[in-house]
């Protein structure tokens, strides 16, 4: 039987993340503060402790599982996903805010299924967050993407409250 009261329990919270010359002397370009999520479910996102430059336009302001970063183009508006020695970002959304929406109906949807369940439960939990995602922001869902890949995650199996809550 899972605790609910577990503090590991995902919940919906902000948090502002400071980016500054004063406190990073590799701090390129004028002081910044962004609200964000504090965290979703599992390692997918997490808040990072302090902004960081990117390449150009970038902005990390979070991580995602064990060597990704998450981002938002200043100059686009859209937050973005790097990994560890790509080339190249993938959009996660076409803005802060909707990612924010997201992020808060991924967690308002958890639990997704317990330990004991089949697939066809996964299969429903993952339908479920793949139509939160395209119904916010229909253009995030893309392949191989950051949100794609979660649904998928979710749809094998590995979402279960007592994977989750570790």
């Amino acid at each position: 039987m899972v605790d609910l009261t577990d503090e590991n329990w995902p919940s919906f919270a902000m948090v502002q993340i400071h980016g500054s010359s004063a406190g990073n002397p590799d701090w390129d370009g004028p002081d910044l503060t962004l609200e964000v999520p504090r965290a979703m479910v599992g390692a997918t996102y997490r808040a990072a402790d302090a902004l960081t430059r990117g390449h150009g336009s970038l902005v990390r302001f979070g991580s995602t599982g064990l060597f990704g970063s998450i981002l938002l183009d200043t100059v686009t508006g859209a937050v973005v996903k790097l990994e560890r020695d790509a080339h190249h970002v993938s959009i996660v959304n076409s803005s802060l805010p909707n990612f924010v929406v997201v992020v808060r109906a991924v967690i308002e949807r958890f639990p997704f299924y317990d330990s004991g369940s089949d697939d066809s439960e996964w299969m429903a939990a993952a339908r479920a967050v793949e139509e939160i995602v395209r119904g916010v922001d229909p253009g995030a869902f893309i392949r191989d993407g950051f949100w794609e890949t979660l649904v998928n995650d979710i749809e094998m199996g590995d979402f279960s409250t007592e994977d989750v809550l570790g």
